[in-house]
């Protein structure tokens, strides 16, 4: 679901361990991850509707979205990669 790139748009501070984005190459509505671990979007500008993130952490990223019955994955980034969205999430 999701495809390594090299892209230069993000704008992701330092001490974030992720930034997911709305729009492709980390543009659009942007929410910050500051530590490790799982993290609800719910309620953040990107909820459903992440399109890229720059994953900046010595780990990969794995998103979930919750289904009304358990949690499906839907992509899993590599360590301090970015990456886009190749279908929508939902």
């Amino acid at each position: 679901m999701f495809q390594d790139r090299a892209l230069f748009a993000y704008d992701c501070p330092t001490y974030a361990a992720a930034c997911y984005c709305t729009g492709l190459v980390g543009t659009g509505l942007r929410t910050v991850q500051v530590g490790c671990g799982f993290v609800g979007l719910g309620g953040s500008p990107v909820m459903d509707n992440v399109h890229s993130l720059k994953n900046q952490q010595g780990v990969s990223v794995s998103l979930y979205n919750w289904n009304g019955r358990g949690y499906e994955l839907k992509g899993r980034v590599a360590a301090t990669t970015r990456a886009r969205a190749t279908s929508t999430p939902t």
